[in-house]
């Protein structure tokens, strides 16, 4: 990129940075609509709005339930905003809108109820900067996934490609959501495929609490918990006994590489 595109680059970021406002609508405890006080807010607040973008959806939840729920109450919550954004009667601009469901991770306490809410990131239509041509970030396809698993035999190990967790945990971070949602749809649509799930770290000769095994378990469940055979899955941990790149890893993508989850194909 040359000076000119970053420099142009740049003023557009700090343009939108300014530009951004935003609007919370508020949830009440397990619930996947906004109260009725938010849409009453909602309601007046969208009446003074004409042209607006839409640059984000962060859906939250408090504490209350475990992590992989919470992810799951964050989308219904979010597709709740998207609705009442799209019923209303202001022109909207969701092209580039970017959903990110963050569950509990950005919660405060367990009951607070502040941290069950969809935050709409939005600026006026004509603030949003031309776009500056360049060669789109190449994007993980989950048709090449689902192609993976069909051709792979029996023995064959398959990476979850963008599986990440917070760290020295085995909750999910919300943007890996999607990777464990393929994989999910991959199990349903092949019933006779059965697979070992397998958790491996990095970095250290030694695991410590078992994270490896956690991490493993964790996506075992969530293909239980939606619906999938325990017969058809298994779960192993490896720690750092099976390391793509010799310990101690050379770089930060040495490292990523290492620290993986991994199925194994062990019957079609």
């Amino acid at each position: 990129m040359n000076r000119y595109m970053l420099s142009a680059l740049c003023f557009g970021t700090c343009l939108m940075l300014q530009a951004q406002e935003k609007f919370t609508l508020y949830f009440d405890f397990n619930k996947d609509v906004p109260n009725q006080k938010s849409v009453a807010r909602f309601t007046e607040w969208i009446k003074s709005k004409e042209d607006i973008a839409i640059d984000a959806l962060e859906g939250d939840t408090d504490k209350t339930g475990n992590n992989y729920y919470n992810i799951d109450l964050s989308e219904r919550r979010i597709k709740a905003a998207k609705n009442l954004l799209q019923s209303s009667s202001v022109q909207l601009d969701m092209s580039a809108t970017e959903f990110h469901p963050f569950g509990e991770s950005r919660s405060t306490s367990r009951y607070n109820a502040k941290d069950r809410r969809v935050v709409i990131i939005f600026r006026k239509a004509e603030d949003v900067p031309p776009a500056i041509e360049s060669t789109p970030a190449k994007k993980d396809d989950p048709e090449d996934f689902k192609k993976q698993v069909n051709s792979a035999k029996v023995g064959d190990k398959i990476r979850l490609k963008n599986l990440y967790f917070f760290n020295n945990s085995d909750a999910f971070v919300p943007e890996s959501t999607k990777v464990i949602r393929e994989l999910l749809e991959v199990m349903q649509n092949n019933p006779t495929i059965r697979i070992d799930i397998q958790g491996h770290i990095c970095c250290e000769v030694k695991e410590r609490d078992g994270v490896s095994k956690k991490r493993a378990l964790a996506v075992y469940n969530f293909l239980v918990r939606n619906g999938i055979d325990k017969t058809r899955l298994a779960y192993h941990s490896f720690g750092s006994s099976r390391p793509v790149y010799p310990l101690p890893e050379k770089s930060e993508a040495e490292a990523d590489a290492n620290r993986r989850v991994e199925i194994e194909i062990i019957e079609r």
